[in-house]
């Protein structure tokens, strides 16, 4: 696995992290709708990253 692929995975990671704190506020600050967008886009960060990697080390 490369640098960059382990730091690609990081960072959607950490946007996953984000998304799941954001998960915990009241919908008033954050629609449900909102936090399901981020969740989703935050998983498919991830999938898209391990893709990569896989890709890369072949």
């Amino acid at each position: 696995m490369s640098i960059e692929s382990v730091e690609s995975e990081l960072a959607a990671l950490r946007k996953l992290e984000q998304a799941v704190r954001a998960c915990g506020l009241p919908t008033i600050m954050v629609s449900g709708q909102a936090q399901l967008e981020m969740l989703a886009a935050a998983l498919k960060e991830i999938s898209d990253a391990r893709l990569e990697a896989q890709a890369a080390s072949v």
